[in-house]
C-alpha cells in the first residue's frame, strides 16, 4: 500500500496483470505486466513498484507419472519490472 497516494498494488501472475485501487476499493487502473510477474513491491519513497519475473519455457507434456508437469524457468532471463505510477 502506497500510504502517501492512498493507493494498494495488487499483482496477477497468471491474469498477468496489475490493478490499482484507492483504499476506498475503486479501480483506478488495470495494466498489463510479463507472464509470471506475480509477487510485487513497492519503494515508498519513489512510488514505483517492481515485480520480479522471468521467461518460461513450452509446458512439458502430461503423463502418466507426471500429470501436472511444471513449467520450467528459460536459463538467464529473470528480469526485474520497474514500473513508475
Amino acid at each position: 500500500m502506497d500510504e502517501a497516494a492512498s493507493q494498494l498494488y495488487v499483482s496477477h501472475g497468471n491474469a498477468i496483470n496489475v490493478l490499482v485501487v484507492t483504499t476506498t476499493f475503486t479501480v483506478l487502473e488495470n495494466f498489463p505486466t510479463q507472464k509470471g510477474a506475480r509477487t510485487i513491491t513497492l519503494n515508498q519513497k519513489n512510488h514505483k513498484i517492481y515485480l520480479p519475473t522471468a521467461e518460461y519455457n513450452s509446458a512439458p507434456e502430461v503423463t502418466a507419472q507426471n500429470l501436472k508437469p511444471r513449467v520450467t524457468v528459460k536459463s538467464g532471463t529473470f528480469s526485474v519490472l520497474e514500473i513508475g505510477l
